[in-house]
């Protein structure tokens, strides 16, 4: 639950007094009772995050604390919530929405609760909230002033998640090292525009960074202290600067540091300098946006890159031994069709990535797709018969 472990290290580094839990129900058996953990542990703040197909998931959890602990105060946060506010508290199942990067916005509330001016929620750019006849009030947008540098690391944050010996799904596929995944970030944001991603609604302040000597603070604290060695980097284009990234590997190469990562890139970086010592730092495998290999679709989405540069930088990080994966995309506005399939399903064939995952377009608020019209995924008949063409 990497956001809620950057709000808590946040603040837990500024208000050493208040008392955090991070309970992620992924780790949680189902039927887990949220009720009955909220009766007993009885927060006086109970935060919640959500994307937008697991949003009605989170409304619950908001109903639950209502009626457990209907003197406490509730909050959801995330990209949904951001950019869907009024949508988000219309069930009045919280009594605080998070509009963008909160750590700081956290911050400026836990410092009027604690002194006891918790009425004065007006003063916190950043928020929604109910007033006293129902109406959302909206504070002035949030625009971080601290460095990202100056944020406590997110990992400082785990000391405080409930089930600390459970393992998390590791990602990629050859991995020497079987521990518990580290996720982090060297920067958010993303400079490009693609229709179907909503990251500007998320980070309308632009790419904002952390120095890489910080990353790798990080990466050793998680490595001495609890023992990780696969990482995960969840930047949205991990590769976008060439320079940022083989400083990212010289710092892990000269700390000596025995630990393997993934990451997300673009097809366009064709450097193949930085994937050999991308290689050597520990990187098994990166996962590319591809989409489609129908120009006419790629042009459609607002992909920058060509088709010739994805075969490229497949062929260049298979040659450097760092494994390609391809992420997919059906269903998107025309002039997607059935034949857009097969051209995609040949590439395929010829270019073999050494994986794949197939995702079926969901219109994400904020987005250009959200209110297209032709918004349509294809039959099943017909992704039926396109799985057929692929060996």
């Amino acid at each position: 639950p990497y956001g809620l472990f950057c709000l808590t290290a946040y603040a837990a580094d500024r208000f050493p007094e208040v008392q955090f839990q991070i309970l992620d129900l992924q780790l949680e058996e189902p039927g887990f009772n949220v009720g009955q953990f909220l009766a007993t542990e009885k927060p006086d703040l109970t935060m919640v995050t959500a994307v937008t197909p697991y949003e009605p998931y989170a409304q619950d959890i908001g109903q639950i604390h209502r009626t457990t602990l209907s003197d406490k105060v509730s909050w959801i946060g995330g990209y949904h919530p951001t950019v869907m506010p009024e949508e988000t508290m219309l069930e009045r199942n919280f009594d605080m929405v998070g509009i963008g990067e909160s750590e700081e916005t956290f911050g400026e509330l836990l410092k009027l609760w604690i002194a006891g001016e918790a009425k004065n929620l007006g003063q916190v750019n950043g928020i929604g909230y109910h007033d006293a006849l129902g109406k959302l009030i909206k504070t002035s947008p949030r625009l971080p002033k601290e460095s990202l540098d100056l944020y406590p690391a997110a990992a400082k944050a785990r000391k405080f998640l409930i089930e600390q010996d459970t393992q998390y799904q590791t990602y990629g596929g050859t991995k020497i090292y079987d521990t518990s995944p580290g996720s982090l970030a060297t920067q958010r944001g993303c400079k490009f525009n693609c229709r179907f991603c909503g990251s500007r609604r998320m980070y309308p302040m632009g790419m904002r960074q952390r120095s890489m000597e910080n990353v790798v603070d990080e990466i050793q604290f998680l490595n001495q202290e609890y023992g990780v060695q696969n990482f995960y980097f969840l930047d949205d284009t991990l590769n976008n600067n060439p320079k940022r990234v083989m400083e990212l590997s010289n710092h892990i190469i000269s700390r000596r540091l025995k630990i393997e990562w993934v990451g997300m890139g673009r097809t366009d970086v064709l450097d193949e300098d930085m994937y050999r010592i991308m290689r050597r730092a520990g990187c098994v495998e990166i996962a590319f946006g591809v989409e489609s290999l129908d120009p006419e679709v790629r042009r459609a989405m607002g992909k920058g890159s060509s088709v010739e540069n994805v075969e490229s930088v497949t062929k260049m990080t298979q040659r450097s031994g760092i494994e390609a994966k391809w992420y997919l995309m059906v269903g998107s506005p025309s002039p997607e069709n059935l034949k857009s399939a097969e051209i995609t399903a040949r590439g395929l064939e010829k270019m073999r990535p050494n994986k794949i995952r197939v995702f079926k377009t969901i219109p994400y608020p904020g987005t250009t797709y959200f209110n297209n019209p032709s918004l349509h995924v294809l039959p099943e008949y017909q992704a039926t018969k396109i799985a057929s063409l692929c060996p």
